[in-house]
């Protein structure tokens, strides 16, 4: 290995620190979002790629402090800065075909595994545990259902930090900066590009879409899922396009989306609730927390599909 690649692998993690280097005196850890990236019409695909990767990567990075800190929000964004990279490696044509940044894809959906059963116990605590807790105040078994999710939610979180502390995470995020530096030159605009990969993304939103029922089951997961790579390449691209079209186009999907959110974390509670174990003293809440949320389930099904017979109206803002 030569100097110049090197140099290549260790500039963008001053980058990094570059970009979210907290304000003076302030050494609280937070969470990192997702931040706009620069794009500009002039723009090479080579420089556009580059720049959207980068950002990604800084987000990823600027995490990991979060994580260390135990801030539940610093494992939802981070698991979001690994699907906007994985949508950064995919997004600019040829460059996704290379078996480098194949393999760098699949190390980043392999670390973003790893914080899963974190953000999943942290819904569950936040969100879908509560209005059904509440109900049954002084409950014997929902107390132990507390301290089974207080152990795994603390098991899991032990995961997640060992994720980040560990050497090959920093050698991921160096190796994706230098990935971003070292791309082969392309001269093309980014413009068309651009408009290129939005509509096969929309197109694979409405393939996606045909197969859907009334139910939530793993079309719908796949609909959700496509609509996420949708938002993220809106995003990425938004900068080259009139704002006046893209905010409010990206608004509509961000709410979509959170419907779509909705459901999947209801129909998900199973699995969710067999993290805790299956001690007899768990049955009883287990069973409780299943049935009610169970019965919203189809509601909230109702909700996200109705949302995106409205969405689907909407003209795409890259035509």
């Amino acid at each position: 290995m030569n100097d110049r690649t090197l140099d290549l692998m260790e500039e963008p993690r001053v980058a990094i620190v570059r970009t979210y280097r907290p304000a003076p005196g302030n050494h609280v850890a937070h969470s990192v979002h997702a931040r706009r990236v620069h794009l500009r019409r002039r723009m090479t695909v080579e420089e556009a790629f580059r720049a959207t990767v980068l950002e990604c990567l800084a987000q990823i990075g600027g995490n990991a402090p979060a994580i260390r800190a135990r801030e539940p929000e610093g494992v939802h964004q981070i698991r979001v800065g690994l699907r906007r990279l994985q949508m950064a490696l995919k997004s600019f044509g040829d460059y996704a075909n290379s078996a480098s940044l194949k393999a760098l894809s699949k190390r980043g959906r392999a670390i973003a595994g790893a914080f899963g059963p974190a953000r999943e116990l942290d819904v569950f605590a936040a969100e879908l545990l509560a209005p059904v807790a509440q109900k049954f105040a002084g409950n014997e078994s929902f107390t132990a259902l507390h301290q089974a999710l207080r152990h795994a939610r603390g098991e899991a979180w032990d995961d997640a930090l060992g994720e980040v502390l560990n050497p090959d995470f920093a050698a991921f995020l160096n190796d994706v900066a230098a990935a971003a530096e070292t791309v082969p030159m392309d001269g093309r605009k980014i413009t068309k590009a651009a408009a290129a990969a939005l509509e096969d993304h929309w197109s694979k939103v409405r393939k996606r879409s045909k197969k859907v029922k009334k139910v939530y089951d793993t079309n719908t997961h796949h609909l959700r899922i496509a609509l996420k790579k949708l938002r993220y390449a809106s995003e990425f691209f938004a900068p080259l396009y009139s704002k006046k079209k893209v905010v409010p186009y990206i608004k509509a999907l961000k709410r979509l989306l959170d419907r779509f959110g909705a459901a999947n974390d209801v129909h998900g509670i199973d699995n969710t609730i067999a993290r805790l174990g299956s001690a007899p003293e768990l049955r009883f809440a287990a069973g409780a927390i299943s049935g009610w949320h169970q019965a919203r389930e189809k509601e909230l099904t109702k909700l996200a599909m109705d949302g995106w017979k409205q969405f689907r109206k909407r003209k795409p803002f890259w035509k």
